[in-house]
Formats: C-alpha cells, structure tokens, sequence
C-alpha cells in the first residue's frame, strides 16, 4: 500500500522534484545532461525506460522515519520532472529491482519487509501510465523471498525469479512463480541444489525458461565455497537440469539475453580469489547448455556489470568501472555479438558514479540511471549520453 505518512512523503517529493543541472542544454534532444534527484541520503536509480514524454526511472529511496520506499520519478525528454514523485510500499522496507511495461501500464517487481517479523516477501506493484497503484501483492514463506527479475508472457501473465530461503540457516535457493494479470498467484516453485542459489535474470528458451545467476559451490581443491556462474533450465512445473561455468575465480550472471532461438548471452562480473579486482565477462551459450566462448573486459582495476541490452547487432552492457575499491564512473561497454571490439563510454568524476540500469534514446543516445555518492549518502542520478556516448 501507499506510504501514509504524508509529511513526510510530500517533503521527500518536494527534494526529489527539484532536479540539478550540471551540463547546459538547448532544444536538441541529442545534447547530454546529467540531473540528482532525492533528498541525499541513500537513494538509488534502478531502472531507466524510454517514453514518449521522455524518461521513466524506477528508483528506491529512504524515507525519513519510515525506511526505503520504491519510487517512480517522471520526466521530460531533457530529465526535468513532470509530475509528483510516487511513493509505493509498506511500514518498513521496500525495494523495486525491476519494471515492465504491461498492458495496465507498468508493473514493478522487488520486496517489502513484513512488520511482524522483519522478513522479506516478493513484492509485486501494478501501476498505471501515471502512476497510480491500481494493486500490490506480496508474496512468500518463512523467510526471505526476493524478486530480481520478471517476464511478461502472452497472455499478460508473469513470471518471476530470484531467491527464497528455505531454512532455518537461511540458505537460498532459486525462485521461480507464475501470476496472473491480476497478481493472483498460480504456482510457487523452488529448488536448490548446492549452498546458495540465486537467480538474477530469467529468459524464454522454447517451452522452457533459462534462469541466470550465481551458485555457491564447494571447490574440490580448496573445500571452500566458491560463487559460480549458474544457469538453469526450467519447465515450470518442477523439472530443471542445472548448467554451471567455472571460470575458477568468484563469478556470477547477472543478466541473460537471447541472441536466437537457440543462442543466449550472459553478461557477468568474475573476481580473482584474494584480489579487489573485478572483470565484465560475456559468456555465449547454446540451448543444450554448452558454453561456447567467454570474454573478459574493462580498462580499469574494478568492473562491475548491471544491465545487458542486444541493439543493433551489438551488444551493450551498463556497470561501473573504476581504479578505487568502491564507486567510480558509469560505464558502457559496446561490442560486436561476437564480443570483439569493445568501445568504453564513461560518465562520471571517477569516484562516486553507479550505473545501474540504462535504456536507448530515439536520436540513438544511451539514458542511463544509477547513484551518484557523497560521504556514504547518495542521490539518484539521471545520465544522457548523446549517440558518440559522449557527455559534453
């Protein structure tokens, strides 16, 4: 339900309505632009979507006295706002990880913590194209059940993944389900196979579906666990066959992207054991599970990947790329479907940017969003890079 604490709901508005320009702009859509919204304290854009108005950012952002909300930020083709902020959620936490545009208008997937326990359910938020909530759902067990990803099927029904702890040591295990366009829940369905196993991306494949993420497993050599890249393919009523890629270092999937019927791209972060580096990998894989080729990216010491788009015949993934051990610019990385050629696009001072989710503008620019941190607090950030990937 909506936050009723309305104070404090209207003084975040207010914040977050006011946006900051850092870069002039003219009447050309293909200028660059870089705007904060939020009240400063620990704020993030998730989702970016391309609209006929201009941008639609899905975001979650801490609300004074009452935890994190999610919130949905409207604004025209230059990032100024166009309406009041929506706030949705519960008493406590809320978190929005994904949207998608249905035929209601929106949908948002994430969690909500429940007040009696502190625990987390699935959360599902319908909205319209304004805004407004139409419903909620919350879904779950004992403990926590979180959202990563969702698929819009035919007939306006979803599908969702991500991770359900199944006991009381609170290990994970995937998460797959089924609701209807009314978010009636059809089916909840879960499996593990090792210590954790967590789906970040979910892809049709047939009369099946390929979940993407990371598994924790235990390391003949070294009897340690280790994070592993994970896919599974799964039927929806209960038959799965897991593939799993060990790179030999900790490595997960973070986004999972048909190339063809037959064909798929994952786009993932690897990080050597006892090192604070990190690299983009992208791993091509067939329908029967064959990994058929990975290739590691990034310039700088840490690279992180979020987002994975196929456009154009290329492939472009959101992440952030920095020299430092925590935040640094935004970061997308082109190359060919093949994974040659990579081209890097910056956005940031090299110190405080995350990129997060991003989207392409109709001049052929990149909208990107993410966090921009300062002394540990931060603001959602809108990016616009023109088609160069340039921000002026």
């Amino acid at each position: 339900m909506m936050k009723t604490t309305i104070f404090i709901a209207l003084s975040i508005i207010t914040l977050m309505s006011i946006s900051c320009d850092n870069y002039e702009i003219s009447d050309k859509q293909s200028d660059s632009f870089l705007k904060f919204y939020g009240a400063g304290l620990e704020d993030e854009g998730m989702q970016v979507i391309s609209t006929d108005e201009g941008y639609l950012i899905l975001g979650n952002i801490e609300n004074p006295g009452r935890g994190k909300d999610i919130c949905i930020i409207q604004t025209d083709k230059f990032g100024n706002s166009i309406a009041p902020i929506n706030l949705y959620g519960g008493q406590w936490d809320d978190f929005g990880y994904v949207i998608k545009s249905n035929s209601s208008g929106y949908i948002i997937a994430g969690s909500t913590q429940k007040v009696e326990s502190g625990d987390l359910d699935v959360f599902l938020v319908q909205i319209n194209s304004v805004g407004d909530t139409l419903w909620t759902r919350s879904y779950g067990r004992s403990f926590d059940d979180e959202a990563f990803d969702l698929l819009m099927l035919d007939n306006n029904h979803m599908v969702l993944t991500g991770y359900t702890d199944s006991t009381d040591v609170r290990r994970k295990d995937f998460l797959f389900f089924e609701v209807n366009a009314e978010g009636d829940s059809l089916n909840f369905n879960f499996t593990g196979l090792e210590q954790d196993e967590v789906a970040c991306s979910i892809v049709p494949s047939g009369n099946s579906y390929l979940l993407a993420g990371y598994s924790n497993r235990l390391a003949t050599a070294t009897q340690q666990y280790i994070k592993s890249i994970f896919v599974l393919r799964w039927d929806g009523r209960g038959s799965s066959i897991p593939y799993y890629h060990p790179i030999g270092a900790s490595s997960e999937a973070v986004e999972i992207k048909a190339l063809n019927q037959n064909e798929y791209i994952l786009s993932c972060v690897v990080q050597p054991a006892q090192a604070s580096e990190s690299q983009i990998y992208l791993v091509k894989m067939d329908e029967s599970g064959h990994f058929l080729w990975e290739k590691g990216f990034g310039e700088r010491t840490v690279n992180t990947a979020s987002d994975l788009y196929i456009h154009d015949n290329s492939l472009y993934v959101l992440g952030t790329s920095t020299n430092e051990e925590t935040f640094g610019d935004m970061l997308i990385l082109k190359t060919s479907l093949s994974g040659d050629n990579p081209s890097y696009f910056y956005a940031g001072d090299g110190t405080s940017y995350q990129g997060n989710g991003f989207d392409f503008t109709s001049d052929g620019g990149y909208i990107i969003t993410g966090s921009n941190f300062v002394n540990n607090r931060s603001v959602i950030t809108l990016c616009k890079l023109n088609a160069e990937g340039i921000l002026r």
